[in-house]
């Protein structure tokens, strides 16, 4: 157990030097002195804390040993001693004796293999046995009827927070309904998409998805899509990361992949990883492969959680009117922080410290002269000021 914390924050080091992720902020940042010293003195706290698990594992073992040769000893005594006597046989002798042989391997294979296995492991054990004592969770997943989301009265409080990230949340989307989510950091838009998606359940509070309440027993996964702001990039070809949303689906599949290869200008069977003689893609070239990946799969409902920040705001405009051109029909919530995109909105919410404080169209909550026209002026701002 003293092990594995010091083990993981020497190989946490390691990635911030070596990954893909990591090394071109660091080299440029000129950290990587730095880095490398934290690693080094990782790799010392590990060996030392190795050495010295090990050392108590030596010394067990040498008692063990002693005891096992003394053990063996006495009783191989006794056997001569018998023998010489004439009380046993040499037959009994060796039938004892390779008896006696036997166990003592047995026994050394379950104290010194096993046994020394499992205390070498003892941390990863306490956390399979901690999973295990847990009670199963099995959720069904149903299909919904329609779009329409309705939350009453949702509260949620990450553990160990001082307060309630999502506080007696009231909201209601009808079918198909394209609804714009803003608010400042830390307001909790991304925590109410996840309620809204499924990933969290409420403290408190009630979600209706398509007419059905979803409970700790019940989700509607086979009807939602989502964008996140951290996609995955899988190491597959261009065809494969679009159609992996869902796989047996054909409809407008050959469109869509068609649209992505000629925007993207790149053949649809070329992998998009070096590691496999393939290709990288720059980070908005990968954000219109996540969109077409959410679009793609079918569903009622499609979430986009903030996917386009590494593209242009005229590109991004663009971007989102394919995307709505497609997603007609849908139930589309977008989390933004641009609100020049929230415009395109049937509806606006906007989030402060948890709570939705204003609700309307773009003209509505401008007229209202609150959280969001504050929002609008600043963001305008910085468009308008001469000084830039």
């Amino acid at each position: 157990m003293q092990i594995a914390p010091v083990r993981r924050e020497a190989d946490a080091y390691g990635k911030t030097l070596t990954t893909l992720d990591c090394f071109k902020e660091t080299r440029v940042l000129g950290a990587v002195k730095y880095f490398l010293r934290l690693y080094q003195d990782g790799i010392q706290k590990w060996n030392k804390t190795t050495w010295k698990n090990r050392r108590k594992e030596a010394v067990v073992n040498l008692m063990l040993n002693l005891f096992s040769f003394m053990a063996y000893g006495g009783i191989l005594l006794l056997l001569v001693s018998g023998c010489m006597r004439g009380q046993i046989t040499v037959g009994a002798f060796a039938a004892v004796f390779s008896s006696i042989d036997v166990m003592f391997l047995l026994m050394e294979e379950v104290f010194q293999d096993s046994l020394g296995e499992l205390s070498r492991n003892i941390g990863r054990v306490n956390h399979f046995l901690s999973l295990m004592e847990r009670p199963e969770v099995v959720e069904e997943t149903v299909e919904i009827d329609n779009g329409s989301i309705v939350l009453d009265h949702v509260s949620f409080q990450y553990p160990e927070a001082e307060r309630m990230c999502l506080n007696q949340v009231c909201l209601n989307i009808q079918d198909g309904e394209m609804v714009a989510v803003v608010g400042e950091n830390g307001a909790g838009k991304t925590t109410l998409a996840r309620i809204i998606l499924g990933i969290y359940k409420p403290d408190s509070g009630q979600v209706i998805m398509g007419g059905k309440l979803m409970d700790k027993k019940r989700n509607c996964f086979s009807s939602l899509s989502a964008v996140f702001q951290k996609f995955n990039r899988y190491k597959f070809n261009l065809e494969e990361n679009v159609r992996i949303s869902d796989l047996h689906s054909t409809e407008d599949s050959e469109k869509i992949i068609r649209e992505v290869e000629k925007k993207l200008d790149i053949n649809r069977q070329l992998v998009l990883s070096r590691d496999f003689d393939g290709i990288d893609l720059s980070g908005g070239q990968w954000q219109k492969i996540a969109i077409a990946r959410g679009v793609y799969r079918k569903s009622k409902i499609i979430l986009l959680d903030e996917p386009t920040a590494a593209i242009d705001p005229l590109q991004e405009s663009r971007l989102y009117q394919t995307f709505l051109n497609v997603a007609k029909g849908k139930t589309c919530i977008v989390i933004t922080h641009r609100l020049g995109l929230a415009r395109i909105a049937d509806r606006i919410v906007v989030l402060k410290d948890g709570r939705i404080v204003e609700n309307g169209n773009h003209k509505q909550l401008l007229e209202q002269n609150g959280e969001y026209r504050k929002m609008w002026e600043a963001q305008a701002g910085w468009y308008l000021s001469s000084e830039i």
